[in-house]
């Protein structure tokens, strides 16, 4: 006789990598918000530019893969 409950391990292992990846993607934009920018804002202007740069290319690269899952 076959159980009429469903697998639950599939919805439990998709959950977990759900909440795991919004805990990522909001811990990389606090990191940026409050230790990025900061430090950024210190260095002169060309600089400032160059580094902002580097970071939103690293974020673009990474984050719309990431809130895909």
């Amino acid at each position: 006789m076959t159980s009429l409950t469903p697998n639950i391990a599939p919805i439990r292992l998709l959950q977990t990598v759900g909440i795991t990846t919004a805990a990522l993607i909001g811990g990389m934009n606090f990191t940026i918000s409050c230790f990025g920018i900061p430090a950024i804002m210190l260095s002169p202007p060309s600089l400032a530019l160059k580094q902002w740069a580097q970071i939103y290319a690293l974020g673009s690269k990474i984050g719309p893969g990431l809130s895909l899952l």
